[in-house]
């Protein structure tokens, strides 16, 4: 039990920390192509690894079996597990930035890291949620309703009140990573990507009930993305990274094809590895040339910063 818990802890921490110091809003949304792609991802051991390190732990049918394997499974492992994560989280921004530490860097932080693992926390929950069949786990389920009231009402109205809040002109400032890089028009788009997120309870209530149509509702939300970004022209400032997320959905939409129709040619699952393979080096090239591209534009923004600058000058030199 404590080796399943320090693993998953750690791994959740490691993704929590990596993402959070990356961060940008392209950043989240090329993610999510992955999340879902791995979502379908449950036929053998090493799907169920994969799975756990870059979305998390749901307590699906089959991962339940393979920590049986392991060692014995109960349902506030968890819990325990996701505390642990969070305890870790914070004491790496303590050692990061120690006496320099503010409210506004804590909280900063603390967006981040619910953004980050918005996703794997509401299907958790939910999943608990659906599954609920014991008295004896009372505490546990009460603890998981709290959760799961968070992260669904509570958190979306956090960042709404950030974006268009009485004190938005301070939190856009203060936290200027909830819209930066957004095309002006577009500052919502972090609600939006919440509120398709949410969406997945869905994928929760079919895997439970209906599991063989499961798989079709995260081809469903992945043909939801690219509409979004083939009608959305300019969510960011550039439409070429509208194209970069439109290929990252179509790849995550072949994979989740790929583990539906798996079990029926022997060796395809080494065609789903080497697209798997291929999907991840995009997301880090996309990561990449959308950092280029920003870069760019903001050397632009700079050099007529100056031209303006020096214009004034010489006027008022006249």
């Amino acid at each position: 039990m404590i080796y399943i818990i320090l693993i998953f802890a750690l791994v959740t921490s490691l993704k929590s920390i990596l993402l959070s110091e990356f961060y940008n809003n392209f950043l989240i949304h090329s993610f999510y192509p992955l999340e879902l792609s791995l979502l379908s991802f449950t036929n053998s051991f090493e799907d169920i690894i994969l799975k756990w390190i870059f979305i998390g732990w749901f307590k699906l049918n089959i991962e339940i079996e393979y920590i049986n394997n392991i060692q014995h499974y109960e349902d506030y492992i968890i819990l325990i597990s996701w505390a642990m994560t969070f305890v870790i989280y914070n004491i790496y921004i303590i050692l990061k930035y120690r006496k320099k530490i503010t409210k506004y860097i804590y909280i900063s932080y603390m967006l981040k890291y619910l953004i980050i693992n918005y996703f794997s926390i509401f299907l958790w929950s939910f999943n608990l949620l659906v599954n609920y069949d014991s008295i004896n786990y009372f505490i546990l389920i009460l603890i998981n309703v709290y959760v799961f009231n968070f992260i669904t009402f509570w958190f979306p109205g956090i960042l709404f009140n950030y974006i268009y809040g009485e004190k938005m002109y301070i939190y856009r400032k203060k936290y200027d990573f909830i819209i930066d890089n957004y095309n002006k028009k577009s500052k919502y788009f972090t609600l939006i990507l919440q509120g398709i997120k949410s969406l997945s309870f869905i994928y929760i209530i079919l895997y439970n009930y209906y599991s063989s149509n499961a798989y079709y509702f995260l081809i469903g939300l992945n043909l939801m993305n690219i509409l979004i970004f083939i009608f959305s022209k300019e969510i960011f400032n550039s439409y070429k990274i509208n194209i970069y997320l439109i290929i990252l959905n179509c790849f995550s939409t072949l994979l989740i094809i790929l583990s539906i129709v798996e079990h029926l040619y022997e060796y395809l699952f080494i065609v789903k590895y080497s697209l798997l393979f291929i999907n991840f080096c995009l997301f880090i090239y996309f990561n990449y040339k959308f950092k280029k591209i920003n870069n760019n534009e903001n050397d632009q923004h700079n050099e007529l910063s100056l031209n303006y600058i020096e214009m004034n000058i010489i006027r008022s030199e006249h």
